[in-house]
């Protein structure tokens, strides 16, 4: 039997406030993080639910709180994936984001986005939404050097798939090569 919770009519008002202030938002952050729409707006709408039941004790920004459970609940949903896969004895293949209304350029940005991994993806998502590399350090579990590390590695195999030339520390291009 699921459990029940009895919420404090202030509880619940907050939370509808922030649900309407922040689904697009957080529905976007899923969207970077799996293949398809649909699988973001799942994601979603299964996070709720557990941010709701933390909101009276929440230790960080609950926005911040949502990211990382959906990064979370992202990450487990890719690999329930994988073993299906691995199981069936099929080669899965990462469909990039169908992102309606966006143009080719950026369709390619979010395949290569779904390609690269968990980790680095996820540090590019919290990123594009305006976290420090502390703040994402302390969301992801790790150090802000790995972060720094994990973003400068995303962004090489971004420009890398999209044609941009790579500089060295020097200022100058990478060769092709």
């Amino acid at each position: 039997m699921a459990e029940q919770f009895d919420f404090a009519p202030d509880v619940i008002d907050a939370f509808e406030v922030f649900v309407h202030q922040y689904a697009e938002e957080l529905t976007g952050f899923a969207l970077r993080l799996v293949p398809t729409e649909a699988d973001a707006h799942d994601i979603v709408q299964q996070a709720l639910p557990k941010l709701l039941v933390q909101w009276s004790g929440l230790q960080q920004e609950p926005v911040a709180m949502a990211k990382t459970i959906i990064r979370n609940l992202a990450r487990d949903l890719l690999r329930k994936r994988r073993r299906g896969a691995e199981v069936l004895g099929i080669e899965l293949q990462d469909r990039p984001a169908n992102v309606p209304g966006k143009d080719e350029r950026v369709q390619k940005v979010y395949a290569v986005l779904h390609q690269l991994p968990e980790r680095q993806r996820a540090t590019v998502a919290l990123t594009l939404d305006g976290y420090g590399s502390g703040e994402v350090a302390e969301m992801l579990g790790s150090t802000p050097a790995t972060v720094r590390s994990n973003l400068r590695h995303a962004i090489g195999r971004l420009k890398e798939a999209l044609g941009i030339p790579q500089e060295t520390t020097d200022g100058k291009e990478v060769a092709d090569g």
